[in-house]
Order: C-alpha cells, then structure tokens, then sequence
C-alpha cells in the first residue's frame, strides 16, 4: 500500500477545494486496496489527516465570508473524508473478528504476551492495538453497512459533523420505521430540507458535482428526488 505522496502532503499544507477531493479518491482507493490490519491503520491514519484539514479549511473560508456554496462543499469534503476514517475502523474490527475466528488472534483474557500464548497466535499488544480501540473498531464493524450509510447521508443533509462517537449514537437510536408514526414530525423534516434546498443555487451545485466527478451519482439522485416531488404534487392533481 502507498503512502500518500508528497504532491497530496503539499495539498494538506496548503489546502484547496479541488486538493480535498483529490485526497478523497486517494484515500477512498487505499480503502479498496486495504486488507490486512497494517492497511486499515494507514488509512484511519490518512483519512483523519485530511479531514482535520478540511475541517480547518472549512472554518477559515467561514471567518473569510466565502461563499456558502464553497463553505459547504469543503464541510461535505471533510465528511466524506471522517466517514472513510470510520469504514477504515470498521474494516480493522472485520481482521480483529476475523483472526479471532481461525485462531490467529488469542482469545480474551488471554496473557499479554506473545510468549505465554499459543505458537503463531497473536495478542493485541502484540498487533499494537489497544484494548479501548479494538472495542471501538469491532462496535463499528457489528453496525450494518446500510446504517453507516444512512448516518452520513443524514449528517450531510443535516450539517452536523460525522464522528466515531457520533455514529454509535446514531446506530443505538430507534429506526423511524419502528418509531410510532408521527406525521407532523415527517412533514417538518420534508418543510425544512425543502426550505435548506431552496438556499442553493442549482446550476453552482451542478457543476460541483462535476469538479468533484459525481455527475453519474448526483444525476440519480436528482432522479429520485423528481419522482418523489411529482409524486407528491399529482396529490393536488387528483
């Protein structure tokens, strides 16, 4: 696995909206390429980097008076960038579980050291983890792909930022669908993201999706998002 390169190293120094997203699909990438406990760590490593950048980035462009457009496309950025941080902590709990499984990795409560344990198996101090962190790295691992999707997808609508800690919350609170049905609450959720929508303008926002290469992505939600208005508006066409 590579390191990031000393072109990207400048990008964190000397931070940009298109140097953000070059360091998204480069850290996205590491994520694909990741597979052993070393790969993941490189990538949390990386990711946490770049998101902290961003961060910082974001707040500076704010105190400037950039332009919101920007504003928000950076704070997206470091989003996307915190959420690859999680997926990387959750493919280290994935190893963690899985050497577990073949007798790779001591079982709990197992001596701390590699000498007092079986022959070719390894303890965590012996991997360099600590015992806080493999609890956090497997937690995340247990939540459900679609869960830790829809946290992000909902921290971008909503503005908040994506934290570890953020996600566990996230991942403990009861889903809308067993919620009671309350229309009221559904209908100033649908009011409020039409409202935050309407801030925007949509040929900037367009061609955003283009800098940053999600055309494809941006277009099929927006087909979405047309199908469920026209479904809403044929309500009063009855």
């Amino acid at each position: 696995m590579e390191e990031l390169t000393s072109d990207n190293e400048m990008a964190l120094a000397q931070p940009s909206l298109s140097s953000e997203v070059a360091l998204l699909g480069q850290v996205q990438q590491m994520l694909v390429e990741a597979k052993t406990l070393p790969d993941f760590r490189r990538v949390m490593e990386a990711a946490g980097a770049a998101s902290d950048t961003a961060r910082r980035y974001a707040k500076l462009l704010e105190a400037q008076k950039m332009a919101a457009e920007t504003i928000e496309a950076t704070s997206r950025a470091a989003n996307e960038l915190s959420f690859l941080h999680i997926e990387a902590q959750a493919g280290a709990g994935r190893v963690l579980k899985a050497m577990a499984e073949s007798g790779e990795r001591a079982p709990r409560g197992a001596p701390g050291h590699k000498s007092n344990v079986a022959e070719g198996t390894f303890t965590l101090d012996d991997l360099g983890v600590s015992r806080p962190h493999a609890r956090i790295w497997q937690a995340l691992d247990d939540i459900p792909s679609e869960v830790r999707s829809t946290y992000l997808r909902q921290s971008q609508d909503s503005g908040e930022e994506v934290t570890t800690k953020g996600l566990l919350r996230f991942a403990k609170e009861p889903s809308p669908a067993k919620e009671s049905n309350d229309v009221e609450l559904a209908y100033s959720d649908v009011v409020n993201v039409l409202h935050k929508l309407l801030r925007y303008n949509p040929e900037v926002i367009s061609g955003q999706a283009a800098v940053m290469k999600r055309s494809k992505q941006y277009i099929a939600i927006l087909n979405n998002a047309r199908e469920w208005l026209d479904s809403a508006l044929s309500v009063y066409e009855r």
